[in-house]
């Protein structure tokens, strides 16, 4: 899986690229998303969006959700892309990211 962490004044998001069964594993926002949204758009391909609800989503899709609550991701097709945006500014969780934490792969 690549990733790529942004930042644009107020909104925060990560581009995710998954092959085909990577996932992000059950976590939760809790630190401090008590007052940001947080959704998820499937730019390509489809994933089992798990958490307070369990969906599939596909390609277009846009899915909001409190990102405080358990939630995991799970692609089910090769090549599938999503942008995870968090508004009103930065996780206090993700601050101290170096580049590499920021970009990269697992």
């Amino acid at each position: 899986m690549k990733y790529d962490h942004y930042e644009s004044g107020a909104l925060y998001g990560i581009r995710y690229q998954f092959k085909e069964g990577e996932r992000l594993w059950p976590h939760a926002h809790v630190d401090d998303m008590a007052d940001q949204g947080h959704n998820i758009i499937v730019l390509q391909g489809s994933v089992i969006f798990d958490g307070t609800e369990r969906r599939v989503l596909t390609a277009g899709e846009v899915f909001d959700f409190d990102g405080s609550q358990l939630h995991s991701i799970l692609a089910l097709e090769p090549d599938t892309v999503t942008l995870h945006m968090m508004l009103n500014g930065k996780p206090a969780s993700f601050a101290d990211y170096t580049d590499a934490q920021k970009h990269g792969e697992t």
